[in-house]
């Protein structure tokens, strides 16, 4: 594999999807009403339980970083001293993301971190920077100080979908497509999102089975389809075709992640078939510290009258600057993401932080399964079940009181269920004054009937 020096181009668009992400990012809009859990049903990512007794979790605190958070994002996507806001933005936001990950499950949204920080520790704002722009700097020539953090990033995204397709085999063979287990995985997902999937791929047998195929294909050859620069965009449409298909089968998006395959576009060629059709967009592509191969002007196109500032700064950069030499803290910090990425991945850690392997859905999905019920005993001698949960977070917090993760089912964490459920305006108006007891129970769901197959209660509390 040859890797030509890249400029500044593909480094500085990444730069401002990033920032982009960050800023529209539903997860990180929504971390903050987490840090208002209660105490008894906080559960820290593995290797973090340290963290529970010593970093603080408060709605002030979550509420301070994601205000930061947005400024440094806003910062960086315009480059405005946008290495010092990425630093920034790297620490607020590991700790702004870390408290969703106290919820009961770890959603993975470790990459905004991971290219937060490799951004951060690399020249992301030599080009489309207004710090640039202000000084009028000339581009930069091409330099591996920005080819390393473009493949660092590479390799980010090759463990991102390596390791999930690497698992399933390991853990299950051949069989986690040859079975029914796509189509148990598609019932399992319906019942969690509330929603059938837009197309039903459950009546298709064989149908599913060539999908859970190509996913793990997809998977293993997105390492070798990014290494080469002709199949790289092969792998965007790949990568965009299998987030499709799992938005609309098992309603997992991942928008924060697909938008961040601007970073596999060659954005220098782009910007060099560009600038080849106007000699206004090549100024204005070098006042943005943007290098293309193409003269500015010819004698022919200079006017007679005298040049504008904006014609004086392009002829005095047609030449690029001396290129960038690397830094230390660049290849180190590239360095100890793509480990950290590898190791967890290798290790199969998917309840990590900031470090995980992405979810790799590697155990054979069951038929049956298991729902944390909660069923309301009125006065009257009615029982009435509240709506099963919505949403990841929700499922695995009602597992977790099940005690389906290896911990002991405690009253004091359904006694802090309900305390919270009374606070919130969902559930607030079915829990009125005639409840005389609430009964908890772990019951088991056919994916395919939607039935109830068996149950067996847990805890009842009495209001």
């Amino acid at each position: 594999m040859r890797v030509a020096a890249q400029s500044a181009t593909t480094l500085a668009v990444f730069r401002v999807t990033v920032a982009a992400v960050w800023l529209v990012s539903g997860d990180v809009q929504g971390a903050r009403r987490f840090a208002a859990l209660p105490a008894a049903l906080r559960a820290a990512p593995r290797g973090l339980g340290w963290a529970l007794d010593v970093v603080p979790v408060t709605p002030t605190l979550a509420t301070a970083a994601y205000v930061v958070v947005l400024l440094a994002a806003l910062c960086a996507l315009v480059g405005l001293h946008a290495r010092f806001a990425l630093t920034v933005l790297a620490l607020c936001g590991t700790y702004l993301l870390y408290i969703p990950q106290l919820a009961g499950t770890v959603m993975h949204m470790h990459h905004l971190v991971w290219f937060a920080a490799l951004l951060a520790a690399s020249p992301c704002a030599d080009a489309l920077a207004l710090d640039g722009w202000r000084r009028r700097e000339a581009p930069r020539a091409p330099s591996i100080a920005y080819t390393l953090p473009v493949y660092a990033a590479y390799a980010l995204l090759a463990c991102v979908f390596f390791f999930p397709g690497m698992w399933k085999l390991l853990a299950s063979g051949p069989a986690w497509a040859t079975s029914d287990n796509f189509r148990h995985l598609v019932g399992w997902k319906a019942l969690q999102s509330g929603l059938a999937p837009a197309f039903p791929i459950t009546d298709y047998p064989r149908l599913a089975r060539i999908a859970a195929g190509g996913a793990i294909a997809f998977e293993l050859a997105f390492p070798l389809l990014i290494a080469f620069r002709r199949t790289r965009l092969v792998a965007v449409g790949l990568a965009l075709a299998f987030h499709a298909g799992t938005a609309l089968l098992l309603h997992i998006h991942f928008v924060p992640l697909w938008l961040c395959y601007t970073v596999l576009v060659d954005w220098d060629r782009v910007a060099r078939s560009v600038a080849r059709r106007s000699t206004r967009t090549q100024r204005v592509f070098t006042r943005l510290g943007i290098a293309t191969d193409a003269p500015i002007a010819s004698a022919a196109d200079v006017p007679a009258s005298a040049p504008t500032p904006l014609d004086r700064s392009a002829s005095t950069t047609q030449s690029p600057r001396e290129a960038r030499r690397l830094s230390p803290v660049t290849t180190t910090v590239a360095a100890l993401l793509v480990s950290g990425a590898a190791l967890a991945g290798a290790l199969g850690v998917t309840d990590g932080w900031p470090f995980a392997c992405y979810p790799t859905f590697e155990a054979l999905t069951p038929r049956e399964m298991p729902v944390l019920l909660i069923t309301l005993e009125h006065s009257d001698g009615r029982r009435e079940d509240l709506p099963l949960p919505r949403g990841s977070r929700d499922w695995a917090l009602g597992w977790r009181l099940a005690g389906l993760y290896g911990e002991p089912v405690s009253p004091a964490r359904f006694d802090a269920w309900w305390r919270g459920a009374r606070r919130r305006s969902d559930t607030a108006a079915r829990l009125g004054g005639d409840v005389r007891a609430v009964h908890f129970s772990l019951v088991r769901i056919d994916v395919v009937t939607a039935q109830i197959v068996r149950r067996r209660e847990l805890y009842v509390r009495t209001p």
